[in-house]
């Protein structure tokens, strides 16, 4: 059986290539395993109100929902409710690894924002 695609242009694997793959894992082995615990026991968002105002520029780059974004259009609307000066942009064609499977256009898009800051 074919292992999932992330964006239908392959595996991880495929999109990092060799020297990514390798370099992820060394990243995710030298993750100290605490820093899951509250995501495993429920508390990872503790203290955290969803529902609050930002007070600085936001922008969020999301995933398309048809490759399992995480952030739903459901979010973008209730968040952009919130903070209607907020930015949010979709990745077409990208899941939630859009930094490894399109660097280019995360680049494009943080020197974008950037440009407003400054």
């Amino acid at each position: 059986r074919a292992a999932p695609a992330m964006n239908g242009r392959g595996t991880m694997a495929d999109v990092l290539g060799p020297e990514g793959t390798r370099a992820h894992a060394r990243a995710w082995a030298s993750v100290d395993p605490e820093v899951f615990t509250p995501a495993i026991d429920g508390h990872a968002l503790d203290g955290a109100d969803p529902d609050a105002a930002l007070k600085c520029p936001a922008w969020v780059l999301r995933a398309d929902p048809a490759l399992g974004a995480a952030f739903t259009g459901e979010d973008e609307a209730a968040f952009l409710a919130t903070n209607p000066g907020a930015t949010v942009e979709m990745a077409q064609g990208a899941s939630h690894a859009i930094h490894d499977e399109q660097p280019e256009r995360v680049l494009a898009a943080l020197r974008r924002l950037a440009a407003t800051l400054a």
